[in-house]
């Protein structure tokens, strides 16, 4: 056995355990575009929200004794007559009207990428799905090529290796993937600037 070739001139990596590399690249992927999209939506949002005519501005959606105290708080004058506040399905309808075409409705509530600066986990696959060491190698490098991504990976404890009917002897894990929120700009007064 020569230490160039430590697999005797074969595959460091069999079919089946490329087959689950592809299955965890892939799952990845799926991932990526969806937290890529809520945030390219919740940018989308802030930007309209700036641009809205006032007619069609989130005040004008509250309730008119919480629009009365932001009013007296901010010291402005209540405006004597105020649209009526329009309902989720009313916005949705107009939206789509607007656009000419259907809005596919897509549900992000299980990403939490409200809170700016955090760490959150999205579990990525179960012990069911191993991967080998050159495996696991490989996928973390793709992993981690990618900016405000990280992947980490949990033993799997022996109640749990006899909940998804894992037999092997050795460890096997859950994969969860970490993605950083990326976080406002800090902005520096310019008073403490000599």
């Amino acid at each position: 056995m020569n230490h160039f070739f430590p697999w005797n001139y074969c595959s460091e990596k069999s079919s089946s355990t490329k087959r689950n590399e592809r299955i965890a690249n892939d799952k990845f992927n799926t991932v990526k575009h969806q937290v890529e999209t809520v945030l390219a939506e919740m940018s989308k949002v802030t930007i309209k929200l700036g641009c809205l005519p006032e007619s069609e501005s989130p005040l004008a959606q509250l309730p008119s004794i919480l629009f009365s105290h932001i009013c007296s708080y901010a010291g402005l004058p209540e405006p004597v007559t105020r649209p009526k506040p329009m309902s989720m399905p009313v916005v949705q309808t107009k939206m789509t009207s607007r656009s000419g075409r259907v809005i596919k409705k897509v549900d992000y509530s299980e990403l939490a990428i409200d809170s700016l600066g955090s760490k959150i986990a999205i579990p990525l696959l179960k012990p069911n799905v191993h991967l080998t060491a050159p495996c696991w190698r490989d996928f973390a490098r793709a992993v981690r090529k990618n900016e405000r991504w990280n992947v980490k990976r949990i033993v799997a404890t022996p109640v749990e290796k006899q909940k998804f009917k894992e037999s092997r002897k050795s460890n096997v894990y859950f994969i969860n993937l970490v993605f950083t929120v990326p976080a406002r700009p800090k902005v520096e007064c310019l008073d403490n600037v000599k």
